[in-house]
C-alpha cells in the first residue's frame, strides 16, 4: 500500500512531495519513457530486420513475402519515435504494400492477356509493363528504406544488416 503522505500534496507546499517525484521517475525508467530516439529507433528497425529474416526463409512467391513484412511492419508501434521516422517509417509500409500489389499482378495469367492483345492490336507497347511496374515498385522499397536509415543516423541509431532474398 502506498503511504497517504507519498500520494498526496505537502503540507504548505506548492508541488508533489518527493517521494512521489521519485514514484515517477521510477515508473518512467521502468517503462522505458527515458529511452533516446536512436534506441526507439533501433528497436523498431531491429525488429524489421528480424521480420526480413523470417521472411527470407519462407517458401513463398515475392507477392506472398511482400505482404507477410508489410502487414508485420504495420503491427510495429513507433509511437515513441520521433515523427519525421514515424511518417518515413508508414511510407517505407505503404512502398511493401504497393510491391506486393505489383508482385501480385506479375503472374503467367497476366502476362499470357498482355501478350495476347499485343499480337491481336499489333501494338506491343504493354509487353513489359507488368514487369516495369513491379520494378518501379521495389525501387520505391529501396529509396523509402534509405530514407529511413538517413533518418535513423541523424539520430544516432545503429542500422543493423538486414537482406531480403
Amino acid at each position: 500500500m502506498i503511504s497517504s503522505r507519498i500520494c498526496a500534496w505537502g503540507e504548505g507546499n506548492r508541488g508533489p512531495g518527493v517521494g512521489l517525484l521519485v514514484l515517477v521517475f521510477v515508473a518512467m525508467g521502468l517503462t522505458g519513457c527515458n529511452r533516446s530516439p536512436a534506441a526507439r529507433i533501433e528497436d523498431v528497425l531491429n525488429r524489421c530486420a528480424e521480420i526480413g529474416r523470417k521472411a527470407n526463409f519462407m517458401n513463398m512467391n515475392a507477392a506472398s513475402k511482400a505482404h507477410y513484412i508489410a502487414a508485420s511492419f504495420q503491427e510495429i508501434d513507433v509511437s515513441g519515435c520521433p515523427d519525421d521516422f514515424r511518417v518515413a517509417f508508414q511510407e517505407h509500409v505503404n512502398a511493401w504494400q504497393q510491391f506486393q500489389m505489383a508482385a501480385a499482378n506479375d503472374n503467367i495469367v497476366n502476362n499470357v492477356i498482355v501478350g495476347a492483345v499485343a499480337g491481336m492490336t499489333n501494338d506491343p507497347s504493354g509487353i513489359g509493363q507488368i514487369q516495369s511496374n513491379e520494378a518501379s515498385a521495389q525501387d520505391a522499397v529501396n529509396q523509402t528504406y534509405y530514407q529511413l536509415t538517413e533518418i535513423a543516423a541523424a539520430y544516432g541509431a545503429r542500422v543493423p544488416n538486414s537482406r531480403l532474398q
